[in-house]
């Protein structure tokens, strides 16, 4: 019996672990220097959150009131993306 469970919800453990371990990765990212007004999809509200708090990473800025796991992603992206722009520019 425990076996089919274990089966059953395999998958869902799986995916959750991966979002885990990427909430991890992401919660580290520092979003110095970053101009809200230059990432595409954010909401003009979170915009103004991140704006008006600041934060010094993406972890911080996941603690400010009403912050979306959307936008996080959002910001997450936009900061990677970035990263892998300069650092081609870098090695060209």
């Amino acid at each position: 019996m425990h076996l089919e469970i274990d089966a059953k919800y395999d998958v869902y453990l799986k995916r959750q672990t991966a979002d885990v371990d990427a909430f991890r990765r992401d919660e580290g990212l520092v979003l110095t220097d970053v101009d809200y007004t230059d990432v595409p999809g954010l909401s003009n509200e979170a915009r103004a959150k991140l704006q008006k708090a600041q934060p010094r990473t993406v972890g911080q800025a996941g603690r400010i009131d009403g912050m979306t796991p959307a936008a996080l992603g959002i910001l997450a992206a936009y900061l990677r993306r970035e990263a892998r722009r300069k650092s081609v520019k870098a090695t060209a």
